[in-house]
């Protein structure tokens, strides 16, 4: 119900219901945009993508509908496709209307999928060793940048990378062997 009415608000232009988007979703979004940029880009990128996400809503908002999906899953696929743009460099703001369309369909197939994808992946997120396990749920699940891990973990911030990214090669081959597509996170 609270989505009818901030989608409703946000359709006739109500500022106050975009700030209350803004305070509800940043975290959410700049979980997202993190999980997707984080290792390739700077902290300054991944901000501005967070940004423009909701730039993007706002410009957006006359097509939304309350009935065809809920906020939360609008605003995720503006997050997670301006993030892969930006990887692809191919990002600008100016032609999201043109190469990204919003319905808001999340079929339940979708959703079952998703949830099973998170399920094998925390599943084999436990396999890993204690301190690469350390790592990705600090970085990932708490949302600590590489910096403060390796400072609360007296690490290297490039081992810590190095770890993180060793990890993701391992739960992406995992996702695989198993047919699921590493594009559902």
């Amino acid at each position: 119900m609270q989505d009818e009415v901030l989608i409703k608000r946000l359709k006739q232009r109500d500022m106050k219901a975009y700030e209350e988007v803004i305070d509800t979703y940043k975290n959410y979004v700049g979980a997202i945009v993190k999980s997707r940029i984080s290792v390739s880009m700077r902290n300054e990128d991944i901000e501005e993508v967070v940004a423009d996400v909701f730039v993007a809503l706002w410009k957006q908002s006359d097509r939304l509908d309350a009935k065809k999906g809920n906020l939360k899953n609008y605003i995720g696929i503006i997050a997670r496709n301006l993030a892969i743009n930006k990887i692809r460099g191919n990002y600008n703001l100016l032609s999201i209307d043109d190469d990204m369309e919003i319905t808001g369909d999340v079929s339940p197939e979708y959703e079952v999928m998703n949830r099973e994808t998170r399920d094998i992946l925390l599943h084999e997120v436990n396999t890993l060793k204690s301190l690469d396990k350390e790592i990705i749920t600090k970085y990932y699940m708490e949302g600590e940048t590489v910096k403060k891990i390796a400072e609360d973990m007296q690490l290297n911030p490039n081992t810590v990378k190095a770890k993180l990214l060793r990890a993701r090669k391992k739960l992406k081959k995992s996702l695989l062997e198993r047919g699921y597509s590493y594009e559902n996170l």
